[in-house]
């Protein structure tokens, strides 16, 4: 009996800190940022591909920075999950600090 006490305790303390109606907000954000980051990594997959491989001669300089920056083997531009979720929760770290920022006061000037 006193541990039904404790975990009604506990759902009730939870429930102050997560929100179950912002559940699905919170989906639906995680799911738009891996959508995100992972078209900007095709897209950045894509300029490898056209600098390094299709005009690696013509490009010179361009094409060895892109290949030292980004050293793929084979020259083959890949990417998984883990590269997907990385990025979108860089992404979302990197959101959050620019709203900190955005909504610091302001400071009266006398």
């Amino acid at each position: 009996s006193s541990c039904w006490a404790f975990v009604a305790a506990m759902s009730a303390a939870v429930r102050t800190l997560v929100k179950p109606g912002r559940l699905s907000n919170g989906i639906v954000l995680g799911l738009g940022l891996m959508f995100l980051s992972s078209v900007c990594l095709w897209a950045l997959g894509s300029v490898y591909t056209y600098v390094v491989v299709s005009k690696g001669k013509k490009m010179g300089g361009v094409a060895m920075l892109f290949d030292k920056a980004f050293p793929m083997a084979k020259h083959k531009w890949e990417y998984n999950l883990m590269h997907v979720l990385l990025l979108a929760i860089l992404i979302a770290m990197m959101s959050m600090t620019q709203a900190e920022v955005k909504h610091e006061p302001k400071v009266k000037a006398k």
